[in-house]
């Protein structure tokens, strides 16, 4: 038994089952405690939040590549300013001067 005061959280599912006539004779159902798929999920965006923010506001350029095709991913404001460039051009390839 859990201690008085925690909270967990439940994904619950269930259905009224009705005899012949259409009457409800009882509710059958589950429910999974979904507590730490919630809490891990949480703490992902927080930490992809934190990522977001630390590459957009870094004051030097920065880019993310894709290995495999080559080109940019994503680029921060530094780096635009840096090559001069806006970031769909940087994004897209094509050369051109902002």
């Amino acid at each position: 038994m859990q201690p008085v005061g925690i909270v967990r959280t439940l994904a619950v599912q269930g259905e009224i089952v009705c005899d012949d006539e259409g009457e409800p004779l009882f509710l059958r159902g589950a429910a999974l405690d979904v507590t730490a798929q919630r809490e891990a999920e949480r703490i992902r965006m927080e930490t992809e939040s934190l990522f977001q923010r630390a590459f957009d506001d870094a004051p030097i350029g920065m880019t993310v590549v894709d290995q495999l095709h080559g080109g940019f991913v994503r680029v921060n404001d530094a780096m635009c300013r840096l090559l001069a460039r806006l970031r769909e051009t940087l994004l897209g390839g094509l050369p051109s001067r902002t």
